[in-house]
């Protein structure tokens, strides 16, 4: 995102002449600029922007991109049913990220994929604080809500820990449809509720349910479902804190199994 901020020498009514001898340009690159027949570089935006006594300011956030983690699962399982995305098979090839079926291989790809699906910035995510009971507790709670439907499923560090333990899980982060609805059956807050955050207050994370994440997807006696280990994995290296941690145990178990 960028950002142009006002200053207290902006120069109103400024020709092109004008504004390309002040950033010290030629008049017809201004030009060139403004119909879209060139794409000016970092320095020249700010050169341009200062001259008309302006000041740019720019941010990096994370982008969320699905495809990739949809291209990691196709790439990774031969019967996944959803197609690669031609744009990620081409960037990883040209990173020589897709070296094959050895262990470094898979790991590096699910790393990759987990890099571009930020779990934060996924489009719909809501954050919400479940009160004073753990995620295994809070988990039980959404199995039995949701007991008898398939469109949902527990992910990120809880799903880690069933398949390769390695800490506490503090986070749950689960697939589901209508997180509103969710949290309001079961009586969550805010993630932004002031005043009630704390250790024994467990954070949860819904992302948008959808087939692609959904996939091979199973129910345990209880009735929870669960993310398939490749989409656990990936979403857990899309987390923060020890979710990486727990990522690269869960893919060590998976080489193991195979």
């Amino acid at each position: 995102m960028v950002t142009v901020v006002r200053s207290s020498r902006l120069r109103a009514g400024m020709s092109r002449n004008e504004l390309g001898a002040a950033a010290g340009v030629a008049p017809s690159t201004v030009t060139r600029i403004e119909r879209g027949q060139l794409n000016p570089t970092i320095d020249l935006v700010e050169r341009l922007v200062a001259a008309a006594g302006f000041r740019l300011t720019t941010t990096i956030e994370a982008v969320a991109d699905l495809a990739a983690a949809r291209t990691a699962r196709s790439i990774l399982e031969a019967d996944y049913p959803f197609p690669p995305d031609p744009t990620w098979v081409a960037r990883w090839e040209a990173m020589k990220v897709l070296r094959g079926g050895s262990p470094r291989a898979v790991d590096l790809l699910l790393r990759r994929a987990g890099g571009a699906t930020d779990l934060l910035a996924r489009p719909g995510a809501r954050r919400w604080l479940a009160g004073r009971a753990t995620p295994s507790e809070v988990a039980a709670a959404v199995a039995k809500l949701l007991e008898g439907t398939d469109g949902w499923a527990i992910t990120g560090p809880t799903a880690a820990n069933r398949l390769a333990p390695v800490t506490g899980a503090r986070w749950l982060v689960l697939y589901a449809p209508d997180p509103a609805g969710l949290a309001g059956t079961l009586g969550w807050k805010s993630y932004d509720t002031p005043g009630i955050r704390g250790e024994e207050v467990t954070p949860v994370l819904v992302l948008p349910s959808g087939p692609e994440a959904l996939w091979a997807a199973t129910a345990d006696a209880e009735g929870a479902r669960w993310a398939a280990p490749v989409q656990v994995s990936i979403d857990c290296y899309a987390g923060w804190d020890r979710m990486p941690d727990q990522a690269d145990a869960v893919v060590a178990s998976m080489l193991v199994d195979a």
